[in-house]
């Protein structure tokens, strides 16, 4: 299309987006959201774009491969599936500019709200891909305040607790938006507000108690999510307590303090994914090296895996893998197939373009690996062995 025809769309969607100020919007929300909402897409890239440049020493004016589309495609998308995924975040905001345009403001933040975190979570997420050569954020680097940026910016702290006290107060909103219909709720907005203050200092008390914010996101596991589990049950029980201890639970309802606790742990535990489905998607996606198969669909193997998506200086890429037990085939860990078994392995290897065979165990019975060396040998592949080692070390050096 070029400058010219992207320049001359931009200037015409704007305006037009500017005209929706004249046709009288319902309220004061929509009069600003719509807009936005609208044009979403080029308001991200341009921001997170401007933003980051400033930051790394780059003018904002000189152009670059480091926008949203680019940062996408270096996630491992291809450059159809990046223009897909912002297509598809253009039609989920376009269609909520409509229900924003179309629901009272009450109604509008059950959209906006949810769009707002994901947008916050999407830039977070792109602007950690190393893009430029150079050292990026090189304008915070040796600063008086850095030590302090890098502290919080590891912990990680501050961001978590801010987006949680949106999160807090999203949940208590829609659990009201639920239980109520539009004229109910306009009476029940006043209890709402008087309330949201204890109800929010009740579950950041909960949520430190239960010490919800000392794990590493990326690394969640079934541990982390029975811990936010119980945290958000207290924070609901001690909300209940508050409410009850203040208000007298005059004018509220007991169905309201249900809904905030399923929406407030579904909330938490959705948020609390994404970083680890961020983190996984990239690792499967930026793998880069020999093509190989994981001899062994157990345990071992699938700690092989991770080691192999965790850890890209192996240079190795998983296809899937092999075993022993027939029964295993056709099935999947952590997405990846079991291809076959040991005895099928020179089909595979040929129909597969396999450069390696990395075993996971060492085999009981060793005709199989002896079989399996006959085979890479034959093969032209080559075939390493997985192995974790507790080692003595000398304590008089």
């Amino acid at each position: 299309m070029g400058d010219s025809g992207s320049l001359l769309i931009g200037f015409s969607l704007s305006m037009l987006t500017l005209y929706y100020f004249e046709t009288g919007a319902p309220n004061i929300i929509s009069l600003y959201t719509v807009p936005i909402l609208i044009l979403m897409v080029p308001i991200f890239d341009t921001t997170m774009v401007t933003f980051i440049r400033i930051l790394s020493g780059r003018k904002a004016s000189v152009g670059g491969k480091d926008h949203t589309s680019h940062r996408l495609v270096i996630m491992g998308l291809s450059e159809k599936g990046a223009v897909l995924f912002l297509y598809g975040i253009a039609v989920v905001t376009g269609i909520s500019s409509l229900f924003v345009s179309q629901n009272d403001k009450f109604t509008s933040p059950i959209v906006i709200i949810p769009i707002a975190i994901s947008i916050v979570l999407m830039g977070i997420y792109l602007s950690q891909l190393r893009v430029y050569p150079e050292k990026e954020f090189s304008l915070l680097r040796e600063k008086t305040y850095t030590p302090v940026l890098i502290e919080l910016t590891y912990k990680r702290q501050v961001m978590l607790v801010l987006m949680d006290f949106f999160l807090i107060a999203f949940a208590y909103y829609l659990s009201y938006r639920l239980r109520f219909e539009s004229e109910a709720f306009s009476s029940y907005f006043k209890v709402f507000l008087k309330s949201l203050p204890a109800v929010i200092a009740c579950k950041f008390i909960a949520f430190f108690t239960i010490r919800i914010y000392k794990g590493f996101w990326k690394y969640i596991s079934i541990n982390d999510v029975i811990v936010i589990v119980k945290a958000s049950l207290l924070a609901t029980i001690l909300s209940i307590v508050a409410v009850t201890y203040i208000f007298r639970f005059q004018n509220f309802s007991k169905g309201i303090f249900v809904i905030d606790w399923i929406l407030t742990t579904v909330l938490l535990l959705g948020t609390r994914s994404s970083f680890r489905l961020f983190t996984d998607a990239m690792q499967r996606r930026t793998l880069q090296g020999d093509k190989i198969l994981i001899y062994g669909a157990g345990r071992g193997g699938e700690m092989l895996l991770r080691e192999i998506l965790n850890n890209k200086k192996l240079n190795v890429v998983p296809h899937g893998f092999i075993d022993d037990d027939a029964l295993k085939k056709g099935k999947k860990i952590q997405g990846y197939p079991i291809v076959g078994t040991s005895k099928e392995l020179d089909l595979i290897i040929d129909n597969e373009n396999i450069n390696g065979i990395l075993v996971s165990f060492y085999p009981e019975n060793s005709s199989h690996l002896d079989s399996l060396k006959e085979t890479c040998r034959e093969k032209g592949v080559f075939l390493k062995q997985f192995s974790i080692k507790l080692e003595e070390l000398d304590l008089n050096i």
